[in-house]
C-alpha cells in the first residue's frame, strides 16, 4: 500500500492497474479468500491487462528518457527480450491444454486437495468410457469432499458402465439424500431401478425429478416410461402427452405415446404419433419398422395402410441387406396386408430361419404361426402388440 501512495508522485498508472486487477479478479475470489476456481488461469486473464498498465508506463517512460539512438535500441532490445520470454513461457505451457485429460491433470498436479479436478477428469474419462479410471477420480473427489452430490452421481453412472447396478444404485441414493432436488440423480436411480425391478420406488424417483424440472420434457417421458412398466398405463398417457406439449419435436415422445395409445385400442391415433416420429427421424429403423407394423396389423386397416407398410418396411430391410429377422417378419405382414401372401410365406421363411441361426427361437416360433396365416391367404392382425426397436 505504501508502494502504491509514494507512487502517486510520478503516475498514477500502477493504482490503476492494481485497482483494475483487483476489481477484476475479485469474483473469482472468496470472503476470506481464494476458492478452487481460482486454481483456472482463465480468470486471471482479463486482470492482467491492470498489470500490464505499469509495464507499459514504464517502458514509455524509457523510451522518452532515451534520446539517443543507441539507447533506444536497448529500450527496443529489452522489450524484444521479455517478449521472445513470454513466448517462450506460453509455448511450453501449451502442452498443457492439449487436450481436457492433460489439462485436468495438470490442475490435479497443482492443487491435489482440490475435488473440483478430479471430479472433472472423471467426467472426461467416462465421456470416453473409460469406466474404472472415472470411477477411481470421482472416490477421489467424493474423499476430499464426502457430500459432493455430482460426484456421487457421476460415480454411479461409471459404476452402471462397469455393470455394477447395484453398487451404482447405493450411490445415487447418497446424492439424492445430500441433494434432494438433484433432477439427473434421481432420474438415474430411477433407470437403475426400474433395471432392478422395482418399478414402484423407481416411479417416486422420476416424479421426485419432474417436481425438479417441471418443464423438463424428458423427465415427463421417463416418469411415464416407468408407469407404463408399472401397468399403470392410464397415468402414464398424461405424461407422455405433457412431455409432447413441452417438446413436441422428440422422436422418442412420439414413439412411447404410441405405444401407449396402442396398448390403449387406439391404434389410429398410435399410428399418426408413429408417424410424426418417422417424419422426425427418418433414418431410424426401428421407427420405421414400429409405423409399418402396426400398419400391417391394425385391426381396423385403412385405404393405403398395406401399401404404405410395405414400402417403409422394404426400405428398412434394403437397408440391413434382408438380414435382420425382425424386420423381414414386418414385411412379410405388410406384404399379406397387400394380399400379396406367395411373397409374405417366402420373406416369412427367410425371417424365420435368420431367427433360428441368430439364436432367437421365440420369434422364429411366432414367424411361423404368422406364416400358417399367409399361407392359408389371411393377413395377421394384431391390433396392440407392440414392436421393439431393431
Amino acid at each position: 500500500v505504501a508502494a502504491l501512495v509514494i507512487s502517486l508522485r510520478w503516475t498514477r498508472s500502477v493504482l490503476a492497474g492494481f485497482l483494475f486487477f483487483f476489481i477484476a479478479i475479485l469474483p473469482s475470489m472468496g470472503v476470506l479468500g481464494f476458492t478452487n476456481v481460482v486454481a483456472a488461469d482463465k480468470h486471471a486473464y482479463l486482470p492482467m491487462v491492470g498489470l500490464l498498465l505499469p509495464l507499459a508506463y514504464g517502458i514509455c517512460r524509457l523510451w522518452n528518457a532515451a534520446r539517443a539512438r543507441p539507447r533506444r535500441a536497448v529500450v527496443v532490445g529489452t522489450v524484444c527480450v521479455l517478449a521472445l520470454g513470454e513466448g517462450c513461457a506460453v509455448r511450453w505451457y501449451l502442452p498443457k491444454w492439449k487436450d481436457s485429460e492433460t489439462l485436468f491433470r495438470h490442475m490435479i498436479a497443482l492443487a491435489p486437495n482440490a475435488p473440483l479436478p478430479h471430479y472433472g477428469l472423471g467426467t472426461v474419462l467416462k465421456e470416453h468410457m473409460r469406466f474404472n479410471d472415472a470411477a477411481a477420480e470421482y472416490m477421489a473427489a467424493l474423499q476430499l469432499k464426502p457430500d459432493y452430490a455430482d460426484a456421487h452421481n457421476n460415480l454411479g453412472l461409471a459404476l452402471a458402465g462397469l455393470g455394477r447396478n447395484d453398487e451404482a444404485i447405493d450411490h445415487y441414493r447418497q446424492a439424492v439424500q445430500i441433494k434432494p432436488d438433484h433432477a439427473d440423480a434421481q432420474t438415474n436411480l430411477g433407470h437403475a431401478l426400474l433395471l432392478r425391478g422395482e418399478a414402484d420406488e423407481a416411479i417416486a424417483h422420476y416424479r421426485a425429478a419432474v417436481q425438479s424440472r417441471p418443464r423438463d420434457a424428458r423427465a415427463h417421458m421417463n416418469l411415464g416410461m416407468a408407469l407404463r412398466q408399472g401397468g399403470q398405463l392410464a397415468h402414464a398417457l398424461p405424461e407422455f402427452q405433457e412431455a409432447l406439449r413441452l417438446d413436441p419435436q422428440d422422436a422418442d415422445i412420439h414413439t412411447n405415446l404410441a405405444f401407449a395409445l396402442a396398448e390403449l385400442g387406439r391404434q389410429s391415433e398410435a399410428i399418426e404419433h408413429y408417424r410424426a416420429a418417422v417424419g422426425l427421424a427418418p433414418d431410424s429403423l426401428g421407427l420405421m419398422n414400429n409405423l409399418a407394423w402396426n400398419l400391417a396389423t391394425r385391426l381396423d386397416p385403412q385405404l393405403g395402410d398395406a401399401v404404405e407398410a410395405v414400402q417403409l418396411a422394404e426400405r428398412a430391410c434394403t437397408r440391413t441387406n434382408h438380414r435382420n429377422p425382425q424386420l423381414l417378419d414386418t414385411l412379410a405382414a405388410a406384404y399379406a396386408a397387400a394380399g400379396r401372401f406367395a411373397d409374405a410365406v417366402r420373406t416369412a421363411d427367410e425371417a424365420s430361419a435368420l431367427a433360428i441361426k441368430a439364436g432367437d427361437p421365440k420369434l422364429a416360433d411366432g414367424i411361423r404361426e404368422r406364416r400358417a396365416q399367409y399361407q392359408a391367404g389371411r393377413a395377421y392382425r394384431e391390433p396392440t402388440t407392440q414392436t421393439s426397436t431393431p
